[in-house]
């Protein structure tokens, strides 16, 4: 009954081992990640509902991004030590709310068509719109209904934003990915901007604002789409079949359109494949479709009965339904799809085509963004901008890297110099020569295993007049209960920052670095009791 089951059977087979593994995958990296994320939020001691806000946040995050299930991301926050009422109370407060949130916007971005009109109960008791935009830029049709608030009206004026239903119009509904067309609609006492045009059930909707005069039921009107824009669109629905014919020949015959969308200035292809797309890849995908573009090939396109389309092996949408006859859009011998859409007369009216991103949307999903004409040109320039500033700033940087370097290598032979002086046992002038030198973080993690390989037992605190401060205790002083991160929690109020880490190296951060000079003295003298106690 369903012969793909047999014939695709290995493919099938590894779509489900993919997934298993990507699930294990996914519990050996991201669990312990989130361990030690919800482990910084409760380090950082913030007010309750501050945790509990960023708690949500986080659970969120794991929950939307890496696919963990609720019930797994609590297991893991108890197994961190919070508390099933914490717990609710973040649900309540954060979590809940996120996840809603996410289902709307989930909501409105997969909208089929009609969709729009959802729930309204405009009264479209009128016959099908005759669509005259396949060779057509603008026309004469006759204002069949008028709403207003969606509430049925005879007359609107200006500044009413209205609904119309037209008996013809050359204006593209949105469907099958693309977006409805734009233009104007002028009758004899008035001018509408059409912003957006949707259908349902065939009947088009012409969604506007009454820019001038009045618009009455009865009216005859011309119509005149946004030529260019409409272009543009084309470009791009055109492009999005090359597309898929590109990725059915690099990735193999496995990928299905799963949903798009053809705008002005952009294309978004969804399709059926199991792992990222490579650079390589990409670019070879790239290269065939600007190939076909530069071969000028014809788009041809013929109505046909389904049943006869069906035998032509025209690729369709499994979301789409198809009436009795099909358009089928052919370019070349390569590409042959069931299409309502419009379309460019050749593929050489696309003139470049750039891919623009690559993600996953799903498990065994992939989404593909490209640019086509004036946009992929513009695209391609702004990388270039890009490639230079980041260029630029990487030779800083790499200068920046020498000098940090340089200042290192300075640093650390002053400081044998100074442990050569000195006993195992007085570190204090070592925390006097750090204090006073300016070296980056960095540098002060550099500097703090520097100072335990060469000293036997030692509490270390160093600080930077950039506004950080390291802890590190030698694993002898650690047994007799003396930790870094208990130092960092002694110095966090007295610079009014933020940080943590662990007994043999922690870390603080201050906005006024003027403090950690000030706070490293005041906490010295604890330090040195510390010491000679454990001593």
């Amino acid at each position: 009954v369903y012969p793909n089951l047999k014939n695709k059977e290995k493919e099938i087979e590894g779509y489900v081992r993919k997934t298993e593994e990507d699930y294990k995958s996914v519990f050996r990296t991201r669990i312990p990640e989130l361990k030690t994320l919800i482990w910084d939020i409760y380090q950082a001691k913030q007010p309750k509902e501050q945790q509990i806000k960023e708690l949500g946040k986080l659970f969120f995050f794991f929950r939307d991004t890496h696919g963990l299930s609720i019930s797994t991301i609590k297991e893991t926050a108890i197994a961190c030590g919070m508390t099933e009422e914490a717990l609710e109370e973040t649900e309540k407060a954060t979590l809940n709310q996120l996840m809603e949130e996410q289902k709307e916007r989930s909501r409105a971005g997969s909208k089929m068509t009609g969709d729009v009109f959802a729930g309204t109960e405009l009264k479209l008791d009128v016959p099908k719109t005759e669509f005259l935009g396949y060779t057509e830029n603008k026309s004469k049709g006759k204002v069949l209904k008028l709403f207003k608030d969606n509430q049925e009206v005879k007359e609107s004026s200006k500044g009413d934003e209205v609904k119309i239903v037209l008996d013809r119009t050359p204006f593209y509904a949105e469907s099958g990915g693309q977006i409805g067309d734009t233009g104007t609609m002028t009758g004899k006492s008035g001018k509408i901007r059409v912003t957006d045009t949707q259908k349902k059930s065939d009947i088009f909707i012409h969604s506007g604002i009454v820019e001038e005069g009045t618009l009455k039921v009865n009216d005859d009107v011309e119509t005149q789409i946004d030529s260019d824009r409409r272009l543009s669109i084309m470009k791009n629905h055109t492009a999005t079949h090359l597309l898929q014919a590109a990725l059915r020949k690099i990735l193999g015959s496995h990928v299905q359109q799963q949903g798009s969308l053809v705008a002005e200035d952009r294309l978004r292809f969804d399709f059926t494949h199991p792992q990222g797309i490579n650079k390589d890849q990409l670019a070879e995908i790239e290269n065939v479709v600007n190939d076909w573009i530069k071969a000028g090939d014809e788009v041809n396109v013929k109505n046909l009965p389904i049943e006869e389309a069906k035998k032509v092996d025209a690729l369709a949408f499994f979301a789409e339904k198809y009436g009795n006859v099909v358009r089928v859009v052919s370019i070349g011998d390569y590409s042959k799809e069931f299409c309502g859409g419009t379309h460019l007369n050749k593929t050489s009216q696309i003139e470049q085509f750039k891919i623009s991103g690559e993600g996953s949307v799903a498990q065994g999903i992939r989404r593909l963004e490209a640019k086509t004409g004036k946009g992929a040109q513009g695209f391609v320039a702004q990388q270039a901008k890009e490639a230079h500033t980041k260029a630029e700033a990487l030779k800083l940087k790499a200068t920046q890297a020498d000098a940090q370097k340089s200042q290192w290598e300075e640093v650390k032979n002053e400081l044998k110099n100074e442990i050569g002086k000195i006993k195992d046992k007085n570190v204090s002038q070592i925390l006097a020569y750090m204090i006073k030198k300016e070296i980056g973080i960095e540098n002060l993690r550099h500097a703090v295993d520097f100072i335990k390989q060469n000293l036997r037992s030692v509490v270390v605190l160093l600080g930077s007049q950039d506004g950080y401060a390291i802890a590190a205790v030698t694993d002898d002083l650690i047994n007799q209960n003396i930790k870094a991160n208990d130092i960092i929690e002694q110095i966090k109020p007295l610079i009014d920052g933020n940080g943590g880490g662990r007994p043999q190296m922690a870390q603080a951060g201050t906005k006024d670095p003027s403090k950690i000079e000030g706070a490293i003295k005041k906490i010295r003298e604890n330090l040195e009791k510390l010491i000679t106690n454990s001593k």
